[in-house]
């Protein structure tokens, strides 16, 4: 569970920055501020709200139906999948911004903004 809210806040949340050079693309992760932490919190509580939305009406759709549309269960069974993960980034989200240095570094395993500003 933890990887999958430190996914979320990595791959949704964090800045990206993609610099093209001869050799392709490199994209690098800043690391989160406060306001990033706040903002995905507020987000994962929305998206939270809306699966649970979603997967109140692929129940409602398996149930009349009788079972018998196997993509209403599967559509059920996905959305139920990640609403433990939102609610779970909820306080994640409070916590980092009380102490996104720490939750950078040892949860996300990003490095500190002091790190790359030594190499540009």
């Amino acid at each position: 569970m933890i990887r999958e809210i430190s996914s979320y806040y990595t791959n949704v949340i964090a800045p990206l920055t993609i610099e093209e050079n001869l050799q392709g693309a490199i994209k690098t992760i800043s690391p989160l501020s406060r306001m990033d932490f706040l903002g995905g919190s507020s987000m994962a509580f929305f998206f939270a709200i809306q699966k649970i939305a979603l997967s109140t009406l692929a129940l409602l759709a398996n149930i009349f139906t009788l079972c018998m549309n196997p993509k209403t269960r599967a559509f059920f069974l996905e959305n139920i999948h990640e609403v433990p993960k939102y609610l779970g980034a909820i306080p994640f989200g409070f916590i980092g911004s009380i102490i996104p240095q720490m939750i950078n570094k040892n949860v996300l395993h990003l490095p500190s903004r002091e790190f790359l500003m030594g190499f540009s």
